[in-house]
């Protein structure tokens, strides 16, 4: 038996239960669109089938805001971040990911600066910071490179390319990386060339080789071999405890 037709009053109260304003004057067929305004956004033109508002369909601007609120980051959440940095946040609003946010660097704490929270969570921060690193880093691998005796193992454009790499993985990754003053050797080895939290802490080892005219292939052989040592060693002893 055929399920008896709709009628119009039946599906204009099923969009004010939804709280919109049907524009139509005739229902025609389910699978039809149907024009109407939401009192969110009123400015809006919009339309849908009736088949489609009863499985729980309606303003998709409303849904674009429902789906953006539920991945939105809380204030306190995101004051923390930067605290965790060190930096001191200047704002009292968290809006979303892509509005830029006011904060102050304890480094230099007579400027202030700007940075979207989702540029903060990739390792992003205070680019003053990244400059003088970046700079004092390049100017260490220039200085090993005019310092080492005899000819180098490689040439002019090799060298370029290595300064180069140098240059946009710094600029990447390490401006402000939390490992970024490490003290001696020994912690370098540890958190940035064994442990860099990119993944790329032999890579800029190789290229200081490079520079410095060492045999870069060995050098990072040399580390390989370390670290795995290390590796099993640290096993041992975790077994031996057990």
């Amino acid at each position: 038996m055929a399920r008896p037709k709709l009628t119009f009053e039946q599906v204009k109260a099923k969009f004010e239960d939804r709280g919109y304003e049907l524009l139509e004057t005739e229902y025609v067929i389910g699978t039809a669109k149907m024009r109407y305004k939401c009192p969110h956004h009123p400015d809006k033109d919009l339309s849908i089938s009736y088949a489609e508002l009863r499985s729980g369909s309606g303003c998709k601007y409303c849904g674009i805001l429902k789906q953006s609120q539920s991945k939105k980051h809380s204030f306190a959440h995101v004051k923390e971040t930067f605290e965790a940095r060190g930096y001191t946040l200047l704002e009292n609003t968290y809006v979303n990911d892509r509005t830029k946010m006011r904060y102050k660097c304890p480094h230099h704490p007579n400027e202030v600066f700007t940075v979207l929270f989702s540029h903060l969570r990739r390792g992003h921060g205070c680019p003053k910071c990244g400059k003088e690193r970046s700079g004092q880093v390049r100017s260490e691998a220039h200085f090993r490179e005019q310092v080492t005796a005899g000819p180098s193992i490689y040439t002019k454009a090799q060298r370029q390319e290595a300064r180069q790499e140098t240059s946009r993985l710094l600029d990447t990754y390490c401006y402000d990386c939390p490992n970024k003053d490490l003290p001696y050797i020994g912690a370098i080895e540890e958190h940035c060339y064994k442990n860099c939290p990119h993944g790329i802490g032999l890579d800029i080892r190789r290229c200081g080789a490079i520079l410095a005219g060492e045999d870069a292939d060995a050098v990072i052989e040399y580390y390989k071999v370390k670290f795995e040592k290390e590796r099993i060693d640290g096993n041992s002893r975790k077994e031996v405890l057990v």
